[in-house]
């Protein structure tokens, strides 16, 4: 070749002489090329296929220095995060500050997106529901509940599932589900003991408030307030009904029972300061035997020997059912211990001037009873009364008696015990 300068491109060290030519003569000359060694340089991952969001570490060797593609920097190992499929390539340069390069690739795996559904998400103690999975190729349940994608379950208070797909690439991704669970109504009502029909107003009561009430007696569905004398005697069926998703319903009898009515009775004071009222009472309805007890904590039907005030008793029956009723004893008027009678001589049922002459009366003070009895001259029985109010009015079998003489015999009983029979005449006149 007949140049004076040539480009050479060995591929290992080589010699080369030049011969130079001039006005005859020649001169030869030798130069040595020397030719380096490229690096041998390899890429690697770890792992080459990754999950959307997951990392891997790139590896490069066979160099001294490296330099990466992507601004990754100059280490021999460095981590990226790639969110496609992405090719990465090193530069490594040796001693001789020969350069190299070499790539490697990252496969990007997508996530599942994995979603779950429920039959029911609101539940009532004791219900199930059914749990699906979708979006991924196997799965894995919170709770020890299994690989199915499609589960059964019955929680007894508010939990949430959780379970992790993973699709075929091996990339997971998780999803969760709250079951809500409602706690159960329970209904049951509270004893009822028996009731009597004169009774105030009772409220009942359950187990779980919040209900309505109803049946006969019932007076307020929400407090559940019950009126003895409007569901009257016998058995009623009560119902208490708790609406709503996990509500209940249950139901009762109330058994009313007949009161006994009651009615005292009093006789007054007969003197003053005698101290001998009497009262007693009466009892219709309920069943008996009835008990009997009275403000003086006497326990018979009647009592005696009473001071004039103001005295109750209540009377109860077999069902402990009762009635009260109260009684007033009055203060005698009369001393008892004055005594007198007077029967009139003569007397006119004509006298129409004179109101008290126109009746034949007994008067007198301190009399408990009389028995008044009027003959006449033959022996008829003319006038009976056992009334010290109640006069003779002058006839017989409904004619005006003759006038004349008549004969009495009054029998009186006295206040104070004493008694007597007294006889005497008095004169009609006309």
């Amino acid at each position: 070749m007949n140049l004076a300068t040539i480009t050479v491109t060995p591929t290992n060290t080589t010699s080369y002489t030049v011969t130079g030519y001039s006005g005859g003569c020649t001169g030869t000359a030798t130069v040595s090329v020397t030719v380096n060694p490229l690096p041998t340089v390899i890429a690697s991952a770890n792992p080459s296929s990754i999950c959307y969001n997951e990392v891997t570490t790139l590896t490069a060797s066979g160099a001294n220095n490296y330099s990466w593609s992507h601004s990754l920097g100059t280490g021999s190992s460095v981590t990226v995060a790639p969110t496609t499929n992405t090719t990465y390539t090193v530069t490594g340069t040796n001693i001789y500050n020969c350069s190299n390069t070499a790539s490697v690739s990252i496969v990007v795996n997508p996530i599942p997106t994995v979603n779950i559904t429920a039959s029911s998400t609101t539940l009532c103690q004791g219900d199930e529901t059914i749990l699906t999975a979708t979006g991924a190729e196997s799965y894995s349940w919170s709770h020890g509940l299994g690989t199915n994608n499609i589960i059964t379950v019955s929680p007894s208070s508010t939990t949430t599932y959780t379970v992790v797909g993973t699709n075929t690439a091996g990339c997971s991704a998780t999803a969760s589900i709250a079951i809500t669970v409602n706690p159960n109504a329970d209904a049951t009502i509270n004893p009822i003991d028996p009731l009597c029909d004169n009774q105030g107003q009772i409220t009942l009561t359950a187990h779980t408030s919040g209900g309505l009430w109803s049946g006969t007696g019932i007076t307020n569905q929400v407090l559940g307030t019950f009126s003895p004398a409007i569901a009257g005697t016998g058995t009623h069926t009560i119902t208490y009904m708790i609406s709503g998703m996990c509500g209940d319903t249950a139901t009762t009898e109330i058994s009313i029972y007949d009161s006994p009515d009651a009615t005292a009775y009093a006789t007054d004071e007969t003197c003053i300061d005698a101290n001998d009222g009497i009262a007693w009472v009466e009892v219709t309805g309920g069943t008996p035997p009835y008990a009997y007890l009275w403000s003086t904590y006497h326990t018979l039907d009647s009592i005696a020997n009473l001071a004039p005030g103001e005295y109750y008793v209540t009377a109860t029956d077999f069902h402990n059912c009762s009635d009260k009723d109260t009684v007033l004893i009055k203060p005698g008027t009369e001393d008892c211990y004055i005594t007198h009678i007077y029967v009139p001589n003569i007397f006119s049922p004509n006298d129409k001037g004179n109101p008290e002459n126109e009746h034949l009366r007994v008067y007198g003070k301190g009399i408990k009873t009389i028995d008044f009895i009027l003959f006449d001259r033959w022996g008829n029985e003319v006038f009976h009364s056992t009334d010290i109010n109640m006069g003779w009015d002058g006839t017989y079998k409904g004619e005006p008696a003759l006038t004349g003489d008549y004969t009495y015999v009054i029998k009186v009983d006295y206040l104070n015990g004493n008694n007597e029979t007294l006889k005497g005449h008095i004169y009609l006149l006309r």
